[in-house]
């Protein structure tokens, strides 16, 4: 399941409102020039150069962040920390992020629409539905400022309705985004391969499978143009068109598929272990199909070797960002 929809690392000037500066303006520039540096590099794939500049940031006692512009430092370590898929990481600084920012904001500011996105979408990953469904609910009576704002709201409920099975409702809110897509002019790149990944997956569960076909090619043709493209985006995509190949029968491509996407994931040691296991089951299974049973019983092996994966000790510190985020309580 896939929803990564638009690039949802934003500047401050989209979250934050004015007055949140300081008299002297040090404040607010201080936040601008972070988030300027964190957008640098996380449009050009540098996530984990990203990730550094936000931790130095929140845990340098020196520099001075209002709330405002702490919540959306969390909030862009939460989307990138989601794009690494580490859904369970992101989920957990996401509802700080929301915290935060509702505080600043307030509850119906269209600056919470992409951390409530980002919520919602970390949920769904880990396959809590009824917990995905509360966030997008709580993003409905946001105004809607912008295409992109619409593509949000769309593409989450297309993917939640996919997720519970409502198939006509998925693929309606789907085509929904791509008419927002197309009528703002965007150019194509990751978020609308997304957006096409997304529905090929709800073709394949509809047994639409030259749907599926068609709109894996304009997914792929996308994301290969994609100067935005992170791993994850093609980890996905190659999984959707491994499934398509398994469903035709063409077992040496689905094997392939997933040979690319697992090496993928093994580069990405940091996401969490589930997007590997799924893989490897699914990897195993085409193996005995193949008729290679040693080579299924190893991928089986590293499949339960990884149930207990931990995360390696050069991943962000989200407990102790979150409470050095925390504002002080008189």
């Amino acid at each position: 399941m896939n929803s990564r929809l638009i690039l949802l690392i934003v500047p401050a000037c989209a979250l934050l409102p004015s007055g949140t500066a300081s008299q002297d303006g040090q404040v607010g520039n201080l936040c601008v020039e972070l988030n300027r540096q964190v957008i640098g590099k996380a449009t050009t794939g540098q996530l984990r150069e990203a990730e550094t500049v936000i931790a130095e940031a929140m845990g340098s006692s020196t520099n001075r962040l209002e709330p405002g512009c702490g919540g959306l430092l969390l909030h862009n370590l939460a989307t990138i920390l989601y794009l690494s898929g580490r859904f369970a990481e992101a989920e957990v600084v996401a509802e700080r992020s929301i915290s935060a920012l509702e505080a600043a904001l307030g509850p119906s500011a269209t600056g919470l629409l992409r951390p409530l996105h980002i919520l919602a979408s970390a949920r769904l990953e880990q396959g809590k539905i009824g917990k995905a469904r509360q966030a997008i609910t709580s993003m409905r009576p946001i105004p809607l400022e912008s295409a992109e704002d619409r593509i949000l709201v769309h593409g989450a409920a297309a993917v939640l309705f996919h997720a519970e099975g409502r198939f006509t409702e998925s693929e309606s809110e789907f085509s929904a985004a791509l008419a927002e897509w197309e009528r703002a002019g965007k150019p194509s790149g990751a978020e609308v391969a997304s957006l096409f990944c997304g529905l090929a997956s709800l073709y394949l569960s509809t047994e639409r499978l030259n749907d599926a076909s068609r709109v894996l090619d304009r997914a792929l043709a996308a994301l290969t143009a994609a100067p935005n493209a992170v791993p994850m985006d093609r980890i996905r995509l190659l999984q959707v068109r491994a499934a398509l190949d398994r469903r035709k029968g063409n077992w040496r491509e689905s094997q392939g598929d997933l040979e690319q996407a697992i090496a993928l994931a093994r580069a990405e040691p940091r996401s969490d272990a589930g997007i590997l296991i799924s893989m490897l089951a699914d990897y195993a299974q085409i193996l005995r199909k193949r008729h290679q049973k040693r080579q299924a019983r190893l991928a089986e092996q590293q499949a339960t070797a990884l149930q207990g994966h931990s995360a390696p000790d050069n991943t962000v510190d989200v407990t102790e960002l979150l409470q050095r985020s925390k504002p002080n309580r008189k």
